[in-house]
């Protein structure tokens, strides 16, 4: 028998694609970088995207734009990715390519477009690159598509690690110096592959059409379409020179492949009749800023920059910890194995522990059930976290798959939405911005004071707390990321989190007792004063038993893979 042509072959998996629900792509590659230096140009991207695309196509899927986007500028690849997910909606699988130059800072990475400039700061940075997270993993995720499949070969030198290394130093941030990395917190439904591992370098064709990675690919393309994409990419793997390991993780449940039905084909058999399976609903299905998903205890939660997590859209109140304790006997008050006493604010302003808790914190006026608990520890709220995950999945409020947590300093940061302060970009605050310590404030322990947001005119009616939601939201209908009370974090606090110039103005943030020993806290309270401790990126931190009047915690909901 005469060997089926390899046309053929790819004709026939292109047919057995149409049949399937739409698959669709977007297909980029960067050479040349036209404000950039010569040693910093590319060489094969441009082919690389082309040939990818062309594959692809033989494959059944639809190219957004037809054909691959070569040496994208930041306005032409935002607007290929906005028509890529609208191209995804409800699609079977959704398969993003990009070949060039990519910066992984802190969690976060970078693509850069061809009109990247010389980048000398993290705000140059942000405004002039592409966020993979917010404009491609994200855009995804709203689309629905079941199957979404990341491919990045920009694991090459890093072009700006010299200029970037010392701005972002005096930022609390760090620069991986040879690639784009590793990428976490995603929702279910995504594979991503890498050119290499996290922190390597991966190298450009230098004179070959293909990069080693897209040429490896290419290759293997053909006769594992039909594979499930783990050993599709474990081909991919076993042809690249042994310098160069690429990496792969993904949230897919079960099998997927990049043509359904093109491996080599079974013997039928004669189906048995089964009852179709009883309709499950996902009692998280659809949820959004207009749509938000709300518990047992009435707290409201939605999407807020990181897939697979949802935000309580408030802090935690009063009415819902006190729910917790009367329902499990959690000992929040007296010092136990979950805190310490509290510290509250007594006459002269000195913090004590005299008594006061989180069902009286000994406020000038008292607490309502709506307004933010203060005085627990980190502890307490990780009680409260893991009690209200077993109240909901026993009444089938979540799925077994899902789980309360506190959230991690970096989804805080990308719900805190990436202004200069939780309000916006000017200083200082106005008075529905949020609840801090202005003129208001000078009453009780503090009465006689005055400071920095006292003397500017600042006044929002709270003196200590307020009830929750009574300021602005923000993009993601969040409130109080600014104010009311500092928010703990699941992440362990380092000094280099904090601005070189609040260190300086707060020496006692420097003492991070090597890591692993503070918790970090965020997004200020109702006594904050200063410019610098209202800024949407300070950090201050706490010993995981500690509680005072400044503290409470926001749930987050992770739907599952976050």
């Amino acid at each position: 028998m005469k060997p089926i042509p390899l046309l053929l072959t790819l004709l026939l998996l292109a047919l057995t694609a149409l049949n399937a629900a739409p698959r669709v792509a977007l297909v980029i590659g960067n050479n040349a970088y036209r404000d950039l230096s010569p040693s910093m140009q590319l060489t094969s991207p441009v082919n690389d995207a082309q040939d990818v695309a062309a594959a692809l196509q033989r494959l059944g899927y639809t190219v957004v734009g037809g054909a691959a986007i070569t040496d994208a500028t930041r306005e032409q690849l935002t607007a290929a990715t906005e028509q890529f997910a609208t191209a995804a909606r409800g699609a079977e699988a959704a398969v993003f390519y990009f070949s060039g130059h990519g910066i992984q800072v802190g969690e976060d990475n970078y693509l850069l477009p061809s009109d990247t400039p010389k980048l000398t700061g993290l705000s140059m940075l942000k405004n002039r690159a592409v966020l993979l997270r917010d404009s491609v993993m994200v855009a995804l995720e709203e689309a629905g598509a079941a199957s979404k499949v990341i491919i990045l070969d920009c694991c090459r030198d890093n072009p700006f690690s010299a200029q970037l290394e010392t701005a972002l130093s005096q930022v609390g941030k760090s620069v991986k110096t040879k690639s784009v990395g590793e990428i976490s917190g995603y929702g279910p439904g995504f594979y991503l592959a890498f050119a290499t591992s996290p922190g390597s370098t991966a190298a450009d064709g230098n004179g070959a059409r293909n990069s080693p990675f897209t040429a490896a690919m290419l290759k293997a393309l053909p006769g594992g379409a039909g594979k499930d994409i783990d050993f599709f990419f474990r081909d991919v793997k076993a042809l690249l020179p042994d310098d160069q390991v690429s990496w792969t993780n993904h949230s897919i449940k079960g099998s997927f492949a990049l043509v359904p039905g093109a491996a080599a084909p079974s013997v039928p058999m004669t189906p048995v009749p089964v009852a179709p399976p009883a309709a499950v609903v996902d009692p998280l299905a659809g949820v959004s800023k207009e749509k938000p998903h709300q518990n047992s205890l009435g707290m409201a939660f939605v999407p807020a920059g990181t897939p697979g997590v949802l935000f309580s859209v408030w802090e935690t109140r009063v009415k819902d910890f006190e729910a917790f304790v009367e329902d499990s006997g959690h000992d929040a008050i007296s010092e136990n194995a979950y805190g310490l006493p509290a510290f509250t604010l007594e006459s002269g302003a000195e913090w004590k522990q005299a008594g006061g808790s989180w069902r009286d914190p000994r406020f000038p006026a008292k607490q309502s059930g709506e307004h933010p608990v203060v005085c627990v520890s980190y502890l307490d709220a990780e009680a409260f976290c893991a009690w209200l995950t077993k109240k909901e999945r026993a009444s089938g409020k979540i799925p077994a798959t899902a789980s309360y947590r506190l959230p991690t300093d970096a989804e805080w940061s990308r719900a805190c939405g990436g202004s200069e302060y939780p309000w916006g970009e000017t200083y200082p605050p106005k008075s529905a911005d949020g609840n801090y310590a202005g003129a208001e404030a000078m009453v009780g322990a503090l009465s006689g004071r005055s400071g920095e947001l006292s003397k500017a005119g600042f006044r929002d009616g709270a003196a200590r707390t307020s009830a929750v939601g009574m300021f602005k939201e923000n993009r993601f209908g969040l409130y109080d990321m600014g104010g009311n009370v500092f928010e703990w974090c699941s992440t362990w606090y380092e000094a280099s989190m904090n601005e070189a110039d609040v260190l300086k103005e707060f020496p006692g943030l420097k003492n991070d007792e090597g890591g692993q020993t503070y918790r970090v806290l965020r997004g200020a309270s109702w006594d904050g004063v200063t410019e610098s401790d209202l800024r949407s990126s300070f950090r201050g931190f706490g010993d995981p038993r500690y509680r005072d009047v400044g503290s409470g915690f926001r749930c987050v909901l992770v739907v599952a893979g976050g």
